[in-house]
């Protein structure tokens, strides 16, 4: 996830000082951009790995004053909302990383833990989805926002519709679809993309179901909720 995106995602969903959840740390740099717009953030990862890089980039990035205001935690994302427990209903942003599957020999695959999204497919990635969804849905305060990031992978014969599983699971936990976002990898030149490999394939009828049929190298789709400022009930 790329400083740039990150930067206009936390300033457009989140005020000034509000507090903003990170699930998928990355190499650190969702963590240490949303301190360095002066939120405070908790960044939430299942890779240890990807933990100690972020806490050495913020490190390595931030002021000390900004540093007091991050935290980051080895934990599986369906468990954000005891991690920030004294956030509870009170959280303005959560930015939700996904991952494309991770591939390649077992031996790429054995290090990652078991609750990592990389190694999720099919239903047990819809499952998963649909417990840190509604982690999400308890942690934020009515009116907050959740950005999911669909991050481009290779190209496959079958690609999964992660998009569209993500705007199902999260109508599921409460949460109102409210926006696509097309955030383009690569720059424009002229009146082209300055790709090797551009996506042919037109889109149609549904709009999620059909965003998701293009698993692009050149663009990463941002979907963005939020949580009802007033949930009504229908009776019987």
């Amino acid at each position: 996830m790329s400083a740039e995106l990150v930067r206009r995602v936390v300033t457009a969903f989140s005020p000034p000082a509000g507090r903003v959840a990170v699930v998928g740390c990355g190499r650190g740099v969702p963590v240490a951009q949303g301190a360095l717009l002066g939120r405070s953030v908790v960044g939430v990862d299942a890779d240890p790995n990807r933990v100690r890089r972020a806490v050495r980039y913020a490190e390595a990035v931030l002021s000390e004053e900004q540093c007091a205001r991050v935290r980051v935690v080895r934990e599986e994302a369906r468990n954000l909302d005891r991690v920030c427990a004294d956030w509870s209903g009170r959280a303005d942003l959560v930015l939700f990383d996904v991952p494309p599957p991770i591939g390649g020999e077992p031996k790429c695959r054995r290090d990652l833990p078991a609750g990592d999204l990389r190694l999720l497919d099919g239903p047990a990635f819809a499952v998963a989805l649909e417990e840190a969804f509604a982690a999400v849905a308890r942690l934020l305060r009515p009116g907050g926002y959740m950005a999911v990031v669909c991050r481009r992978g290779v190209p496959r014969p079958r690609p999964l519709d992660r998009v569209a599983s993500c705007v199902r699971r999260a109508s599921a936990a409460g949460l109102v679809y409210v926006q696509h976002v097309i955030a383009l990898a690569v720059p424009i030149r002229g009146d082209r993309l300055a790709a090797d490999q551009v996506p042919s394939r037109v889109l149609n009828a549904s709009h999620a179901a059909a965003a998701a049929t293009l698993v692009s190298p050149v663009h990463d789709d941002v979907c963005v909720f939020t949580r009802p400022e007033v949930v009504r009930e229908v009776g019987l």
